[in-house]
């Protein structure tokens, strides 16, 4: 009997030690300028970014030039933003969310301290120039109607993507093997150019990675960063969800079977087939939240799925195959010789994958 398997296992440990990336961005920036009511440059404000669900702080001071950068944030948010000098009044923005890849421009004017105000807040609508990119935030993954499940039902919505008929996707006309689908930061596509998907397990039809585990993509075609590197067709960045102080968790289950199809006809148009049985089950689940408030993080998913199909050639489904007769006389003979009874006739094909991912965020401190 042939058995059809595949097994899936991912499992990645990340901390928010700095780390050298060789090939694609997992972070968000922002930079900007401060001004005082003369339009001067604010020389030696402090600028304060606090990832609200975390508590994770992040920190820069303005040059000479009244300019700050702040790298390697979390994606996401809603961050708040505020910025400070002596004689001042310190202004907050809020409501600043991040995009993975993309540095966000924040400009801000200062106004001189009185007694009346202590604090402008902003409720921030920046937007970050994504350049030839496009990103996909947890709402629109969620959002996104999708039957296999596969990051790349998210990815074909990109403008400049185009899906191929042997299951793959290719950007501005380029082969899809030019393509770099990249894990947080680490390579996942199918290197070696045997899989039409372009992807780990794709010759088995296993998906790289859950859905549920992603927190966004980021896709790039011509990126101006040098910091993405390692294709000429398209980058597909994602990164896992990461922890927060407040415990999520979800548990989920997928399921079709012969019933869920139909054939289309010319005379009559779309109606029940009569399929053999077969179905596709998937189950999984994610946890995520705080070990230590604000310092220490964990996220973890888990997601298996099973197909069972039957066999679509065998002896006798057609004339010009084996007949069943001479499959029967086959394995009799085999059976003589090793003692093995071996099933020559229609079967049912299964087909299993497993993917788990777990990962750990520490906020050593506010320099690391």
């Amino acid at each position: 009997m042939v058995h059809h398997s595949k097994f899936l296992y991912s499992a990645l440990v990340v901390s928010a030690m700095a780390v050298g990336a060789n090939a694609q961005v997992t972070t968000s920036a922002i930079s900007g300028k401060v001004l005082d009511e003369t339009k001067a440059p604010v020389i030696g404000a402090t600028v304060v970014a606090i990832h609200e669900p975390s508590g994770t702080l992040y920190g820069a001071v303005t040059n000479v030039d009244g300019r700050y950068t702040i790298q390697g944030m979390r994606t996401g948010g809603p961050y708040k933003i505020e910025i400070s000098y002596v004689g001042y009044n310190k202004t907050a923005f809020t409501g600043i969310s991040l995009e993975l890849g993309n540095t966000l421009s924040l400009n801000a004017e200062m106004k001189p301290s009185s007694e009346l105000l202590d604090e402008v807040v902003v409720v921030a609508d920046a937007k970050a120039n994504a350049g030839a990119a496009h990103n996909f935030s947890t709402q629109k993954i969620e959002n996104t109607p999708t039957v296999d499940r596969n990051v790349y039902d998210i990815v074909k919505n990109m403008p400049m993507a185009m899906t191929s008929k042997n299951g793959g996707i290719t950007f501005a006309g380029s082969n899809n093997r030019y393509n770099s689908f990249q894990i947080d930061g680490t390579v996942s596509n199918d290197v070696f150019g045997l899989s039409a998907s372009g992807t780990n397990g794709g010759q088995t039809g296993a998906n790289p990675i859950s859905m549920d585990a992603i927190q966004e993509i980021q896709v790039v075609v011509a990126p101006f960063d040098v910091r993405q590197s390692g294709f000429t067709g398209g980058g597909i960045n994602a990164i896992t969800k990461q922890g927060t102080n407040t415990t999520h968790g979800s548990a989920y289950t997928y399921f079709n079977n012969q019933n869920m199809y139909g054939k289309y006809s010319a005379v009559r148009g779309y109606e029940k087939s009569p399929l053999t049985q077969q179905y596709t089950r998937t189950y999984g689940g994610t946890l995520g939240g705080a070990i230590v408030k604000d310092k220490l993080f964990y996220f973890v998913s888990a997601e298996a799925k099973k197909e069972s199909y039957p066999s679509s050639i065998y002896p006798g489904y057609t004339d010009s195959y084996i007949t069943n007769d001479v499959a029967k006389q086959i394995a009799d003979q085999y059976a003589k010789l090793t003692g093995i009874q071996e099933n020559y006739g229609q079967r049912d094909i299964e087909s299993k994958s497993f993917g788990l991912l777990a990962r750990i965020d520490w906020n050593i401190n506010q320099n690391h």
